[in-house]
């Protein structure tokens, strides 16, 4: 978290109101990568470390929109 908060997100505090709508802009990057290491963990014959967020994410964009 230390890491995030200097890093990346120096504004970032725990259950900050409107993280999503914050951060949105970025969604297609971040599914991006979660497809990319979903993709490397299959070549190494492993799920670890891998999310299939993006799937789900995508999803809810479907049935939003």
């Amino acid at each position: 978290m230390h890491e995030l908060n200097n890093n990346f997100w120096p504004d970032y505090k725990k259950a900050i109101h409107g993280v999503f709508a914050q951060r949105l802009d970025q969604l297609g990057y971040a599914k991006a990568n979660a497809l990319r290491a979903l993709i490397a963990a299959r070549e190494n014959h492993t799920d670890n470390p891998s999310t299939r967020i993006h799937e789900l994410v995508e999803y809810l964009q479907k049935v939003k929109g």
